[in-house]
């Protein structure tokens, strides 16, 4: 699935660390955050800064990075993030970014 730097980085803060659990999910939640993450490289592309707790990038140019995600993994990001966009609707908290992650993983999941 093609992912962008904000909505890689709006997921890494969504998806929680599973609890207990078999060493597979635990795998298997590593392996997905070291996908969603930013590699050096993207750092030096997209001119990646952080500043205290904000992050800021060039947009231009970051139309996505392909990222595998399996059966598991999408389990482990479709819950969380359905979750996280209820409570985010109730409190008025949407932002553009939640309707393209919603579109992704929860209306295309359905279909």
């Amino acid at each position: 699935m093609k992912l962008n730097v904000l909505e890689r980085l709006t997921l890494i803060r969504i998806i929680p660390v599973p609890g207990k659990g078999s060493f597979l999910t635990h795998k298997i939640f590593y392996d997905l955050i070291n996908a969603l993450s930013l590699s050096e490289e993207e750092f030096e592309e997209f001119g990646i800064k952080q500043v205290g707790e904000q992050i800021t990038w060039n947009v231009a140019g970051n139309i996505g990075r392909e990222i595998k995600i399996g059966k598991k993994a999408m389990e482990l990001i479709v819950k969380p993030l359905k979750e996280f966009i209820q409570i985010s609707d109730k409190e008025n908290n949407i932002e553009q970014v939640h309707v393209g992650l919603h579109e992704k993983f929860i209306e295309n999941k359905s279909k």
